[in-house]
């Protein structure tokens, strides 16, 4: 039996896999839309599917789309690829699938917002997902965004001194004063992309040893952990042994965060497995139809991935 399995993401990117019944990639195509809207993304999955449903073997397709398919999208992605028999579902599945092989465990994805979602796998996912924008500050680059802010109006207002950090956020702004930075902090509120754009800031200077910087960045890794607690104990996977994969710009960009994440995570949830993952999401999308597992989640140890109560 082969299988394929396919993605679409949110910038219209596509990707998709052909699969053997054990889960071993046999071949692989990508692209990306011309036109950057969701539509053109459809039409390049479609074309994608459809080539690789031409070789022999090829029974089923799991196609993840962002926040799943409509009626309609499904009616038209059937009619084009039958005989082929479909499966449609949440893109986040099929992320989740590849980042823990259908293990228990769950994906912290940090964009504007940290956004965990996961479970276990029982024929089919049963978890939750996307609850961490509803958790309060959540440690994402909005929240680092406007942390970093905070810090600059109390520097401004004589609560705290002059550091590397509020020297680099003020030069960024047209006009260093308290109006300037009233403005941007009531803009920061409105328009998160607005904040976010400080997280980068604060991250490089983190990185240059900047006390204040790397307090922020070690408070938004502990936010983040308490995120992957609170849905960790929401899926019932609190006091397993559950995997929890990072991923998004702060996991992939900045080493001392990802330091800063392990040691949050081993002291908020000792039993975890911190892992960088171990699919792409179009595997994840095949796996989901297969229902293949890793019967030890210590096996992940080897992919790599390593113990929280490990990490140093």
């Amino acid at each position: 039996m082969r299988v394929i399995g396919a993605v679409l993401d949110e910038s219209g990117r596509a990707s998709a896999v052909t699969a053997d019944s054990r889960g071993g990639v046999l071949a692989r195509r990508r692209g990306r839309a011309e036109a950057a809207d969701r539509r053109g993304g459809l039409e390049l999955l479609a074309g994608i599917v459809a080539e690789l449903a031409g070789e022999d073997g090829v029974e089923a397709a799991c196609v993840a789309l962002p926040g799943g398919a409509s009626d309609d999208e499904a009616l038209a992605l059937d009619g084009r690829l039958r005989p082929l028999a479909l499966r449609m579902v949440d893109a986040r599945e099929a992320v989740w699938a590849g980042a823990t092989g259908l293990l228990p465990g769950i994906v912290l994805e940090s964009g504007l917002w940290v956004d965990a979602y996961g479970g276990r796998w029982n024929g089919r996912r049963e978890g939750t997902r996307g609850w961490g924008r509803f958790l309060g500050g959540d440690g994402g680059l909005y929240d680092l965004g406007l942390s970093a802010l905070r810090r600059v109006a109390a520097a401004l207002e004589g609560a705290e001194g002059p550091t590397m950090l509020v020297e680099k956020v003020l030069s960024v702004l047209p006009e260093p004063t308290t109006e300037r930075l009233e403005a941007e902090l009531e803009a920061g509120l409105a328009a998160p992309a607005r904040a976010a754009r400080l997280a980068s800031i604060v991250i490089d200077t983190a990185l240059e040893g900047d006390s204040v910087a790397r307090e922020l960045l070690d408070r938004a890794a502990e936010r983040q952990a308490r995120v992957a607690r609170a849905i960790l104990l929401r899926t019932g996977l609190g006091y397993a042994r559950p995997l929890v994969v990072p991923r998004g710009p702060m996991a992939e960009g900045a080493g001392l965060f990802a330091h800063f994440l392990r040691r949050a995570v081993r002291e908020l949830l000792p039993g975890a497995l911190l892992s960088p993952g171990r699919f792409e999401p179009a595997v994840g999308a095949a796996l989901l139809l297969l229902g293949l597992e890793e019967e030890d989640p210590q096996r992940m140890l080897r992919t790599p991935a390593w113990s929280a109560a490990e990490a140093s």
